[in-house]
């Protein structure tokens, strides 16, 4: 199967026409072929045990999810049960706010030979990656191993190849919902991972998009994230002491924030007041 030929899957709200109208742009310009899958919406799902485990998401997460973490999880194991239901070999998934690089199909021909068993290949980002399995693709892309996949090294799902094995082998695990849909440290165990380097080169998400899924304006950060990063996110989300710390600093921190924030308009008001 070639990449004209490849089913390409872009998670979008049906009312999200401003986001369709620029995906579909980059798409056919390109000239793929893709359809849309209708996203969850996850307020209508959060207050429902049967898709969200609010218990299970506390102990795996330390945290409740938000709502537009649960649509979004709902809609990628969805689109995993829609590619085993039809019994496609491998898929393109993107979400609705990735910004394509024109060099994805090239790339896309020389990945698909190696999306072979049960196998996750991320082409957003890819920070921390063992230097040994690197291999050379095609204008400067490579494919590599990457590290640190339970501390989110390759964390968000704006765009990944994922074959037919890896999605029937996860299509039940994340439902009902207890884990973000890129949390793929929870999948390490029936699949395997790659990723595409440079870092956010291939598909990134636009920054002028807030998570369309979400319930709370939440802007995404696509600084890359060192080995530090990793370590101190690791050590703040799944260990007891570090979010025992993390819960009884944080909200101190956001009401220094807000006290700051005031101060500035306070200072800028008389200033252009004076």
């Amino acid at each position: 199967m070639t990449t004209s030929k490849l089913p390409v899957f872009v998670i979008s709200l049906k009312s999200a026409s401003d986001r369709r109208k620029l995906i579909r742009e980059q798409l056919e310009k390109l000239n793929f072929e893709f359809e849309f899958f209708d996203a969850f919406i996850g307020k209508n799902y959060a207050d429902n045990p049967a898709y969200y485990n609010e218990k299970k998401a506390l102990k795996a997460e330390g945290r409740k999810l938000r709502a537009g973490e649960v649509g979004c999880a709902l809609s990628h194991t969805a689109v995993y049960r829609l590619i085993v239901e039809r019994e496609l070999p491998y898929a393109l998934i993107l979400e609705d706010d990735a910004v394509i690089s024109e060099d994805l199909p090239e790339v896309l021909e020389k990945l698909l030979p190696y999306l072979q068993g049960a196998r996750i290949i991320q082409l957003e980002r890819c920070d921390i990656y063992k230097k040994s399995s690197t291999r050379s693709l095609v204008k400067g892309y490579s494919l590599v191993s990457p590290r640190f996949i339970k501390e989110g090294s390759i964390a968000q799902a704006a765009g990944y190849l994922i074959s037919f094995e890896a999605a029937l082998a996860i299509q039940d695990i994340n439902f009902p919902v207890y884990f973000p849909a890129d949390n793929w440290w929870h999948y390490m165990k029936v699949i395997s991972f790659s990723g595409i380097i440079p870092s956010q080169t291939l598909i990134r998400q636009n920054e002028n998009f807030y998570s369309s899924t979400e319930d709370v304006r939440i802007k995404r950060s696509f600084k890359k994230n060192s080995i530090l990063t990793y370590i101190k996110h690791g050590f703040f989300t799944y260990t007891f002491l570090g979010r025992l710390i993390y819960k009884i600093l944080h909200p101190i921190y956001k009401a220094l924030k807000k006290q700051r924030e005031i101060w500035n308009t306070v200072k800028t008001r008389n200033e252009t007041q004076s």
